[in-house]
C-alpha cells in the first residue's frame, strides 16, 4: 500500500515496514511541516521564536549532520532514519513526538532511544536500526 507517493507500506502478521523509495514532492512538504517540532518540541515549533523556525532548524540539522561526518556511515543513516521514522509515524497518526529529536546539552543527536511507544501495555522502544528493547 503507497502511504504517500514514494513511500510504500507492508503489513505483515502485525508488524509493519515502510520503505522510502523516493523523497517526493509531497514527502518533503511533510519533513518541513514537522521538522521543528520533531526536532525541538511541539511547545517550541510553537513558539515565535526565530531559533525554532524551519529555516534556523533545517541549519541546525544540516550543521548536526556535517558533523557527524567525522563519525560513522552508519551513523548519518541512522540520523535519517530516525527523522523518516517520526515524519511517518507521525503522518499514519500512530505517535506523536514527547522528546525533542535534538539533545539540547550537547550538539548530538538524543542518545538512548529513538521513539517510545507508551500506548501499549508494555512500554516499547523503537529503534530505526530494527531492535525493539522492552
Amino acid at each position: 500500500m503507497e502511504l504517500l507517493p514514494g513511500v510504500i507500506k507492508e503489513e505483515r502478521d502485525g508488524c509493519a515496514l515502510y520503505v522510502v523509495e523516493r523523497l517526493s514532492e509531497e514527502l518533503k512538504k511533510e519533513i518541513r511541516d514537522r521538522l521543528s517540532a520533531i526536532c525541538n518540541g511541539a511547545a517550541q515549533a510553537e513558539s515565535p521564536c526565530l531559533l525554532y523556525s524551519y529555516s534556523e532548524t533545517a541549519k541546525e540539522f544540516v550543521k548536526r549532520y556535517q558533523e557527524s561526518e567525522k563519525s560513522s556511515q552508519n551513523r548519518r543513516k541512522g540520523m535519517i532514519g530516525e527523522l523518516l521514522a517520526h515524519v511517518i509515524l507521525e503522518i499514519e497518526g500512530r505517535f506523536i513526538v514527547a522528546s525533542p529529536f535534538f539533545n539540547m546539552e550537547e550538539r548530538s543527536f538524543k542518545k538512548g532511544f529513538d521513539i517510545n511507544d507508551v500506548r501499549t501495555e508494555r512500554s516499547r522502544t523503537l529503534d530505526s536500526g530494527n531492535k525493539i528493547r522492552r
